[in-house]
């Protein structure tokens, strides 16, 4: 017997207590884009992806990775092709 357990509930419930706090860590949210991409959660992936990139000061090590996550998703997602180039 398989069991499948579903997680997508306990990521949603943990997400809310990250916009409580008063010093945001970029890295914090970038790993929350991570595991919702992993959860196949591409917007909202995307949503905590775009800001990890928002708080990370530009040049940083944490820069370079919300950005190369930030675009894996919207490949992901559609947003970053353009509506020719979409594949029917």
């Amino acid at each position: 017997m398989t069991t499948t357990i579903d997680h997508s509930d306990d990521t949603r419930h943990h997400a809310g207590g990250m916009d409580d706090t008063t010093d945001p860590d970029p890295v914090t949210w970038l790993r929350y884009a991570v595991v919702l991409d992993h959860l196949n959660h591409y917007p909202e992936a995307l949503k905590a992806a775009n800001r990890a990139l928002e708080l990370a000061p530009p040049g940083t090590p944490q820069s370079t990775m919300a950005t190369s996550e930030r675009n894996r998703l919207l490949v992901l997602t559609g947003a970053g092709i353009a509506p020719a180039a979409r594949p029917k």
